[in-house]
């Protein structure tokens, strides 16, 4: 082999050591690199089952909610049923009585309206 051979071969050597040494740095970067994604996971993951949680206990507290609402709204729809029931009655008493008053004030004042009163 002549010099020249050998300063190739030599050269190659180099080039495929520096070539070997990047992978190996790379390769401990890489391992590196998914341990940390590794724990960003577990924390994900964590904090998805927090975020679930949430929603379930907003969809339970939506679900009151609702039905405090449609239980109110009965309340209240049965209390004006019941409040009209209590009014119709007096307010039915005070038309006629105002009527009356209405009636009998018109025929005071017509009759003082005729001549000869």
């Amino acid at each position: 082999m002549s010099f020249q051979d050998e300063m190739i071969l030599q050269r190659i050597l180099v080039k495929l050591f520096h070539i070997e040494e990047s992978i190996e740095n790379n390769t401990r970067i890489i391992v590196k690199k998914n341990m940390e994604l590794t724990g960003l996971r577990e924390e994900q993951r964590v904090h998805d089952n927090s975020l679930e949680a949430a929603r379930t206990e907003q969809v339970k507290a939506r679900t009151a909610v609702m039905q405090k609402e449609k239980g109110i709204k009965k309340a209240e729809k049965a209390l004006d049923g019941k409040v009209y029931r209590l009014y119709h009655p007096i307010l039915l008493l005070l038309i006629t009585t105002s009527c009356r008053n209405l009636n009998s004030s018109r025929s005071r004042l017509i009759l003082r309206m005729l001549p000869g009163r």
